[in-house]
């Protein structure tokens, strides 16, 4: 790339001069992704002058350069390794004084602060990226009982393992139960869930923080205003479906009574029946006794008269 002798004198001015330009105060911003995602570190020049012809150079913590655009031209012989191939800045966009930078497939030791520094504008301004950071937890409604409505929170994907707490909108902690947590690669899945009651507003917030890179974010989620009519229901169909077991149970109770004392009552008819059968049984072996016994005299009557006739006087007999 060729310059004339007054580009270069221009150039080698900027560079002299880029430390001792005027600053605006230093501003440190944070950029949490997680690992793998694209970052995008933001940097622009005061009122948005062009930098399309400045210098405008990116380095880490360490001070090694990350990227370093000079005038139209992108120098990485001074990229440190662990960056090259994987930075760029939105060049279309340098005319406007956005000189931004995009760190692509972010790594966990991508995590620090990186120093924007321009030839012209507002001199320099800083950006702490955090690679690893919990992203926004998913909030949603599980369950509802007749003790409230049970909510889960679900924290995807953390480098770290993060504190998870339930609360109102107001900032009032609520009990809630042990997290659930679980580990792949190093990455961490959590979910908490927590059973709530009607409040003013119905609103309720999960918190996460990230003490070691301190990181914080959370996500509101807020129940129908009817939440009492909610639970109130929920009461009232428990309340019917007991109701409906108890008379059921009543039931099958009055059912089971009902055939016990019908068989009851037949064995009793049935008890009674024999008992009659066998009355009339014994009065007719009885009758039939009585008969005999008349017969029986009956019978011997008429032999001891037979007797009697046949042994008459002799004088009769005699011819």
């Amino acid at each position: 790339m060729g310059f004339s002798a007054k580009n270069t004198l221009v150039l080698f001015c900027s560079l002299v001069c880029f430390g001792s330009t005027p600053q605006a105060q230093d501003e440190v911003s944070r950029t949490y992704v997680k690992e793998g995602e694209d970052a995008v570190l933001h940097c622009s020049s005061e009122n948005r002058q062009s930098l399309e012809y400045s210098v405008v150079q990116w380095q880490n913590k360490d001070s090694n350069d990350v990227f370093l655009y000079e005038r139209g031209y992108n120098s990485e012989d001074d990229t440190s390794e662990q960056y090259r191939g994987r930075v760029s800045l939105f060049h279309d966009e340098l005319k406007n004084g956005n000189a931004s930078m995009i760190l692509r497939d972010t790594r966990i030791e991508d995590t620090g602060t990186y120093t924007c520094r321009l030839s012209v504008g507002s001199g320099r301004s800083g950006t702490q990226l955090i690679v690893g950071a919990a992203q926004a937890p998913d909030l949603k409604i599980v369950n509802v009982t007749e003790a409230g409505v049970e909510l889960q929170c679900v924290v995807r994907g953390s480098s770290s393992k993060p504190s998870v707490e339930w609360q109102t909108c107001e900032g009032t902690s609520l009990n809630s139960e042990e997290p659930l947590v679980s580990e792949t690669r190093g990455r961490y899945d959590t979910t908490l869930l927590v059973t709530v009651t009607e409040t003013k507003t119905n609103c309720f917030r999960c918190v996460v923080k990230q003490e070691d890179i301190y990181h914080r974010i959370d996500t509101n989620i807020t129940v129908s205003e009817k939440l009492g009519t909610v639970v109130h229901v929920a009461s009232w169909v428990s309340g019917v479906v007991t109701v409906t077991v108890v008379l059921l149970l009543a039931l099958v109770l009055y059912l089971i009574i009902k055939k016990r004392i019908s068989r009851r009552n037949m064995r009793r008819e049935t008890e009674m029946m024999m008992m009659k059968n066998f009355n009339t049984s014994e009065q007719n072996t009885q009758y039939e006794r009585i008969d005999t016994k008349d017969m029986m005299n009956g019978s011997v009557k008429e032999e001891e008269t037979r007797q009697n006739n046949s042994s008459g006087s002799p004088g009769q007999d005699e011819p």
